[in-house]
């Protein structure tokens, strides 16, 4: 997974690897350059390096030197100012030793953007917390003009001037980068999708000294990937039947809405449920269970009891029926909550067994919280709400974050091309599903958001528009994918 950070992240673990392992910050600076030349693209021949005077300016310098070394055509630009950072200047010394060519004169920027195969963005790092200043501002309008002219690709050091590592705002003005090489951690600001005309491609640089695993500690947020995935898959066992798989009730459906009820109940099917029951105070609902032979109908409320996980809301309007339901079962049963059945009428205990999953305007709603805070800083909202209502919460979008109150993890696959209605019961019918088999509610999360969007990007890489049925007949053999 890649862990996700900010300005304070970074700070905290430069500290402790120079702490813990000895390691001068001279030399952490070298390790993180060796890794960003491994991840540059080394088959052109001329490279103008733009380099500020804090440690990202370093960072440029010292590059400047290994592709110097191994015979490119290197100039620097050099960013003048009062202050330099010791390792920007010592590593600016041993350029001048090697005999680099070093200019300052923003006249001649002009010449040499129009000359160079690749730009390397080293002026301002993660720690910009302002308008960027206007000689700064000038310079990034150049690189960012004469990349459209001159057609060279444009790499950004840890983060693109000018963008804020937090909210992924722009400070003024901002390089449009090809690739930008995140150290360490995904920054935070990267999640908004504005930035990305700024960032481009994204790789994060790993293993800088401090395994991956060990930066953890250093951050609760967390991007899941596909290998993620495979290492909480629960193995079926030969001895295993339909009673190991447990039993989900889908409370679902409205006479207006009964396709919901269909699409939460056949997705659960399909991703594995032992049984799979559909309940419902709607009279119409019989049509439903007859199209998908292996849902079994039930309308006898009590039965909930020997439910495994409930699953409720998909079609329906909050009422006292639904709000007998949970109130009734939230304490003892597994729930996943959504749709009509997301209201702020409802205290919850506990984290481990009950979670709801909105999406942007549900969860402003039963929150009271402004839409456009909730998309300013999704995690921090999600997380506070979860800590203080004592409950799981999957926040659905194009970004996925999912929160027991204490970590966030980010699920990023999905598409456009998935937009429509009936995507949010087969998640629930999915997530369920998953949970009545063993998994937790928060992997069970994890997992059903992973592969829901995964479906939809492979599918969309051969069709234009993917409905919720699209989704739903490819669960298994995405599933064997993902989990073998």
């Amino acid at each position: 997974m890649k862990i996700v950070g900010d300005s304070i992240t970074t700070q905290k673990i430069d500290e402790y690897i120079e702490k813990e392992y000895k390691v001068s910050k001279d030399i952490l600076m070298e390790n993180v350059v060796f890794k960003l030349y491994e991840n540059i693209d080394i088959n052109f021949e001329s490279y103008l390096i733009v380099a500020g005077f804090g440690n990202n300016g370093g960072d440029g310098y010292a590059l400047a030197r290994m592709l110097h070394a191994n015979n490119k055509d290197v100039i620097i630009f050099k960013i003048d100012n009062d202050y330099i950072s010791n390792e920007c200047k010592l590593n600016y010394e041993r350029c001048l030793a090697l005999g680099i060519r070093i200019i300052d004169n923003i006249d001649k920027l002009d010449f040499y953007l129009q000359k160079t195969e690749v730009v390397v963005d080293a002026i301002f790092g993660i720690g910009l917390n302002k308008e960027l200043p206007k000689n700064i501002k000038d310079i990034v309008y150049k690189i960012n003009k004469y990349k459209y002219l001159s057609q060279y690709k444009v790499y950004s050091i840890d983060i693109p001037t000018g963008l804020d590592s937090k909210y992924g705002n722009t400070y003024g003005a901002c390089i449009e980068a090809d690739i930008t090489l995140s150290i360490m951690t995904y920054k935070k600001g990267f999640l908004n999708y504005s930035s990305r005309i700024n960032t481009g491609e994204i790789k994060v640089i790993k293993d800088i000294i401090l395994p991956n695993k060990d930066l953890k500690r250093f951050s609760n947020i967390f991007i899941i990937e596909k290998n993620d995935i495979k290492s909480i898959e629960i193995k079926r066992r030969e001895e295993d039947n339909k009673t190991t798989y447990g039993k989900t009730f889908i409370v679902a459906g409205s006479k207006k809405y009964f396709g919901a009820a269909k699409l939460a109940a056949k997705s659960c099917v399909k991703c594995g449920s032992g049984y799979t029951y559909l309940l419902s105070d709607f009279e119409g609902i019989e049509k439903v269970v007859e199209s998908v032979p292996e849902v079994i109908y039930e309308r006898d409320i009590n039965n909930l009891d020997k439910a495994t996980t409930i699953a409720i809301g998909p079609g329906m309007e909050f009422n006292e029926y639904i709000y007998n339901i949970i109130e009734e079962y939230k304490d003892n049963k597994n729930l996943v909550i959504d749709a009509g059945a997301l209201s702020n009428k409802i205290n919850f205990n506990n984290h481990n067994n009950v979670i709801i999953t909105p999406h942007t305007g549900e969860f402003s709603r039963i929150s009271n919280t402004e839409i456009d805070l909730i998309k300013k800083d999704p995690i921090e909202v999600i997380q506070n709400y979860s800590r203080n209502n004592k409950v799981t919460v999957l926040l659905k979008g194009k970004n996925t974050y999912i929160s027991d109150g204490v970590d966030v993890y980010i699920i990023d696959t999905g598409n456009p091309y998935m937009a429509n209605a009936g995507m949010g019961d087969v998640l629930t019918g999915m997530i369920s599903s998953l949970n009545a088999q063993g998994y937790t509610l928060k992997e069970s999360a994890i997992i059903g958001t992973y592969l829901h969007g995964y479906i939809a990007d492979e599918l969309s890489k051969k069709q234009y528009i993917i409905n919720p049925t699209d989704i739903i007949d490819n669960i298994g053999k995405y599933m064997k994918e993902l989990f073998i």
